[in-house]
């Protein structure tokens, strides 16, 4: 892991992890996401395995203490006015997905993302 992340902030990525989340709250996470993207065009890449097992079960890689449904559909909807030009959504696993939850909520994350855009064009 060490590697990746060094190789991350070697292209200037910024990894901010949940601990982190967790002590500065999604507001401030979002006001940090903002000043550091500014007006540059954005390419949302949604990782479902940010969500905890309990409401995404269905992911590659599951890991107790991710975000919930609701914290992660509010970064989201906070991300809104920012110059987002794509979006995907990845990491869903049918075969582990219990009764598609991980499938509805990763819809759920797709229709934030088309009112995201649909916002932009008002």
């Amino acid at each position: 892991m060490q590697g990746s992340l060094a190789h991350s902030d070697a292209l200037g990525y910024e990894t901010i992890f949940m601990r982190d989340i967790e002590a500065m709250g999604v507001a401030n996470l979002l006001a940090r996401m903002r000043d550091k993207v500014a007006a540059r065009p954005v390419y949302l890449c949604f990782d479902m395995d940010v969500f905890d097992p309990s409401c995404a079960p269905g992911v590659c890689a599951p890991s107790w203490g991710g975000l919930t449904a609701r914290e992660g559909l509010a970064i989201l909807r906070g991300l809104c006015g920012l110059n987002i030009v794509a979006i995907d959504v990845n990491t869903i696993s049918p075969p582990h997905d219990v009764a598609g939850m991980s499938a509805l909520l990763a819809a759920n994350v797709m229709l934030e993302g088309v009112l995201i855009f649909h916002a932009r064009l008002q």
